[in-house]
């Protein structure tokens, strides 16, 4: 009798903890990627420039435009910096087939060349780990980046690490 009541016992325990999940997993799952610039740069590893903070989006981890507005924020922890301009706008942003559209205000435009590249990449790199999308086409409002009207990057677009100067001699 003793051993029927330990199974019965041992069968709930085993039924009960598995269908909870341990406060860990659902903060991974609660979870986002935002793509921000290192305040101090590492050499030779692929995150040496750009790097993912992890941010909390329990029940909104499907609201794209929400999750942009918080990004475009800049981040939480000292170690990053806001590749963006300061005072820029999320003006929209959508899903189309495999690309994602992000319109940002023209405070956009003002970034040229390295400062350009990184924000596109940063973005980019969040774009594609919010959504299911391959590529990003991102804008200003009213005005042209770096003399076009839109950039459209994808994951292969994006250098993160040159293999030139991490090759041994």
């Amino acid at each position: 009798m003793m051993k029927r009541i330990s199974c019965v016992i041992l069968i709930c325990l085993v039924l009960f903890t598995s269908c909870s999940q341990p406060e860990s997993n659902r903060n991974l799952q609660d979870s986002v990627d935002f793509y921000y610039l290192r305040t101090e740069l590492s050499y030779n590893n692929a995150d040496g420039v750009i790097t993912a903070e992890k941010r909390e989006a329990a029940g909104k981890q499907d609201d794209l435009k929400y999750l942009m507005e918080l990004y475009i924020q800049g981040p939480t922890t000292e170690h990053l910096k806001s590749p963006f301009p300061k005072n820029l706008r999320l003006i929209d942003v959508k899903v189309l087939g495999d690309t994602v559209f992000v319109k940002l205000s023209n405070r956009f435009a003002t970034l040229t060349d390295t400062d350009l590249t990184l924000a596109c990449a940063c973005l980019t790199k969040t774009c594609l780990s919010l959504t299911e999308a391959n590529q990003v086409t991102i804008s200003a409002d009213t005005q042209a980046l770096d003399g076009s009207q839109s950039i459209t990057l994808s994951e292969n677009d994006l250098l993160l690490l040159d293999q030139i100067t991490t090759e041994p001699q």
